[in-house]
């Protein structure tokens, strides 16, 4: 399976396409780039916050993260 293969299967399942545009056109950017965050639904409901990031050499990396699932409280104790 190829990058264009799964970037397929997500653009496939996704709710709005603008938002695989965001990425798409980021991704052929040659200009200097900052890293990004955009969110993307998809077709079921589930929801994802996408990290988009320049790599040297001109590549990509794109992190997808659950955000449809409500993440557990972190546990702090009581200052002394």
């Amino acid at each position: 399976m190829t990058i264009s293969d799964v970037a397929q299967r997500w653009r496939d399942g996704c709710e709005n396409l603008s938002e695989w545009k965001q990425l798409n056109d980021y991704a052929l950017e040659y200009e200097e780039r900052v890293r990004r965050r955009i969110e993307v639904t998809l077709r079921d409901g589930k929801t994802y916050r996408c990290e988009i990031s320049p790599l040297s050499g001109g590549n990509t990396s794109i992190k997808f993260r659950d955000i449809s699932v409500p993440q557990p409280a972190k546990i702090t104790s009581p200052a002394d």
